[in-house]
């Protein structure tokens, strides 16, 4: 059973992916690699960069986030932060995602 909780588990935060990118970079900027961090101790569910790093490109193609390259660091990377598009679009999914939440918790 718990397996099998684990694995819905990360189906919902691969699915979510979208949105939970928009939120943590409307907090603060953040990196690829500091994001697979943050789902990992936020949610408790490693996704690999070959899951986040896609996603934070499609999110840019899409105009939702923008990214700046940091150069201060020992080695420069990417930050990545929402943009005004990003945070309209954030803003109708945190309402969605919350009446569908509301559904569930009715019905269980």
């Amino acid at each position: 059973m718990e397996e099998n909780t684990k694995e819905l588990k990360e189906a919902v935060i691969k699915a979510l992916l979208p949105h939970i990118i928009l939120l943590e970079t409307s907090i603060r900027p953040l990196h690829g690699y500091a994001l697979i961090r943050l789902i990992r101790t936020k949610h408790g569910i490693y996704l690999g960069p070959s899951t986040v790093y896609p996603a934070l490109g499609e999110l840019e193609k899409q105009g939702l986030i923008q990214s700046q390259w940091e150069m201060a660091c020992e080695r420069p990377h990417k930050a990545y932060t929402i943009t005004n598009k990003g945070r309209i679009l954030l803003g109708q999914t945190t309402h969605v995602l919350a009446f569908v939440n509301k559904m569930i918790e009715v019905k269980a």
